[in-house]
């Protein structure tokens, strides 16, 4: 099964599917893509570390919903296009949606 998790930046995406993705689950997060392909930051990527991260993560996405029935991937999707939501919905996909109010993701983002 496919888990899309949505929410705004810094809502704690990567932190959930820390805490509920299983040995051997797929994890889907550009942030961490970015920095294995060279990214000096995690949240702040940029030239070809970044290019070759949005390569990446949608070749591994395409792949997936090929392949939805015979995995779990969590999938972090920040707001995703409705033709994008479309395609996780055909594929079956639970959505995570995090609801974390502004001040708390500019607090966390200082941090």
């Amino acid at each position: 099964m496919l888990h899309i998790i949505t929410g705004p930046p810094c809502a704690g995406k990567s932190t959930y599917v820390r805490e509920h993705a299983q040995p051997n689950d797929v994890r889907v997060d550009f942030d961490a893509i970015a920095q294995c392909l060279g990214a000096a930051t995690s949240h702040a990527s940029e030239g070809m570390p970044r290019e070759c991260a949005f390569k990446a993560r949608t070749a591994v996405i395409r792949h997936l919903l090929a392949h939805a029935d015979e995995c779990d991937a969590w999938i972090i999707h920040t707001d995703p296009a409705d033709w994008q939501r479309s395609a996780y919905e055909d594929a079956g996909a639970e959505f995570v949606e995090l609801d974390v109010d502004m001040e708390t993701c500019l607090a966390r983002a200082r941090e």
